[in-house]
């Protein structure tokens, strides 16, 4: 039995798109001393595919635009969700096909895979600091997030 790995993914360029980033260096001391796996990176799609595989649980933490969410909302989705909607996000795009690669490849995808998407209001522009609408969330965001990711699963 493996670590639950919590992969926090960003670009520390791009604006709102960096939270992952943020809320994973805010995280990863706290949940490692719980037992789990921390990885921050800014990878995505096929690249994840050295992260998840031999993995039994995956939670992946990274920014998103449902257009639907307030800024600062946490959203869960699994990767069903994933192919029946396509959040805005350059980490998401690639998610399905990476699972999809793994079962191509026989490879045993992880049992749990969730995504954790932050909505924010700019990923997009080219800055290393987030909006001003996020940063006065981001204590309650990696509280949040922490909440969910140590909550037993049923």
């Amino acid at each position: 039995m493996t670590k639950p790995l919590i992969l926090f993914l960003g670009n520390s360029i791009l604006a709102d798109d960096r939270i992952g980033l943020i809320i994973g260096e805010m995280l990863k001391e706290r949940l490692e001393s719980e037992g789990k796996d921390v990885e921050i990176i800014e990878k995505i799609g096929y690249s994840l595919l050295d992260y998840v595989e031999g993995r039994e649980s995956v939670i992946i933490v990274d920014s998103v635009i449902t257009g639907r969410h307030r800024i600062g909302e946490i959203v869960t989705l699994t990767p069903d969700d994933l192919q029946r909607f396509s959040p805005s996000s350059s980490h998401y795009a690639g998610i399905p096909e990476l699972l999809n690669l793994m079962k191509q490849l026989e490879l045993v995808p992880p049992q749990d895979f969730r995504v954790i998407g932050i909505e924010v209001e700019d990923p997009y522009a080219v800055s290393t600091k987030i909006s001003r609408k996020l940063e006065t969330e981001v204590n309650h965001i990696a509280e949040a997030i922490h909440k969910i990711i140590s909550a037993p699963k049923h």
